[in-house]
């Protein structure tokens, strides 16, 4: 599997935006286990410059780890 793209939201409510942040994982798959737990990284928001939690549900047969390559 490669790399994937989510597309988080951000900002404050008077403020709002989004950015598509692109997630890689590590190299193995993972076959037949439970779905994927939900899974929090960091990044910090070129708006705003400030460090923001993300929480997504990663794509089956993604493992860990997980890493921001991207936000745009």
């Amino acid at each position: 599997m490669d790399n994937f793209k989510l597309i988080v939201k951000c900002g404050t409510p008077d403020d709002p935006h989004t950015h598509e942040v692109t997630i890689s994982h590590g190299d193995s798959q993972v076959f037949g286990v439970a779905p994927p737990a939900n899974v929090r990284l960091q990044y910090t928001c070129p708006v705003t410059g400030k460090t923001r939690i993300m929480t997504f549900k990663p794509p089956t047969g993604s493992a860990r780890p997980f890493a921001v390559l991207a936000v745009i």
